[in-house]
């Protein structure tokens, strides 16, 4: 019986990971401006967010940019960059976590301009 017990939870902790060779979309818990966030996988190795019930303002990002930028990887990055379905307009949101994230820039401008940012945000 504690064998049992001992086997499921070792089940539960060693869940195996799979290849992504096909589409896979999640509901976040986040909720952004009220709505849920869809997350998804793609085959072609993206991470695509979008907000649940809208058409546009989708943002997708490949995996290796992702990783290359966030932990701050001098690699070369791809060609497919960040990319919006919607070219209308940039949120403040997006801004700021691309200006974050950069490593163009040093720390007392980043700090700068999150400054300013954030007072935009607040001031909508």
């Amino acid at each position: 019986m504690v064998d049992l017990k001992l086997d499921i939870e070792k089940t539960k902790q060693n869940k195996m990971a799979t290849q992504l060779d096909k589409d896979i979309t999640r509901v976040s818990t986040v909720t952004v401006e009220d709505r849920e966030v869809l997350v998804t996988l793609t085959e072609d190795q993206r991470i695509s967010l979008k907000l649940k019930g809208l058409k546009k303002g989708e943002v997708s990002i490949s995996i290796q940019d992702l990783y290359n930028q966030l932990s701050g990887s001098k690699e070369t990055a791809s060609n497919d960059g960040p990319k919006r379905t919607s070219k209308e307009f940039v949120s403040l949101h997006d801004l700021r976590s691309q200006v974050m994230i950069s490593s163009n820039l040093d720390y007392a401008s980043k700090t700068v301009f999150e400054k300013i940012i954030v007072d935009l945000i607040k001031g909508i």
